[in-house]
């Protein structure tokens, strides 16, 4: 899917496009936008070590998942929705997909 490996505790996600527009043609502003978004895990590294016998602490998701996060974090590759996250930026893990689709329509209103 990409090309992009992260290193130690890195988590590199896809965001949703922010929607620059609503019915009617209203331009809405950056700042207008909602703060928590969810996002699409593409791949992440193999953990951070923890000490010195080369154990690794576990990431709070796997690729696939779906998380929560602040739309404002990481760091952004480009000018396209790729970010990469430290797992404190992870808010939650989506357990169900279905409820992306109910985020997205709740941020919407």
């Amino acid at each position: 899917m990409t090309n992009i490996a992260p290193v130690e505790d890195k988590i590199l996600v896809r965001l949703p496009p922010a929607a620059e527009t609503v019915e009617g043609g209203i331009i809405v502003p950056a700042t207008s936008q909602p703060l928590i978004t969810h996002a699409l895990v593409l791949a992440h590294g193999p953990g951070r070590y923890i000490d010195a016998t080369g154990e690794r602490a576990p990431l709070p998701c796997k690729v696939g998942d779906y998380i929560l996060t602040h739309r404002n974090v990481g760091d952004v590759l480009g000018d396209t929705e790729l970010r990469l996250l430290n797992p404190r930026d992870v808010l939650a893990v989506v357990s169900a997909p279905e409820l992306v689709q109910a985020i997205d329509e709740a941020a919407s209103e």
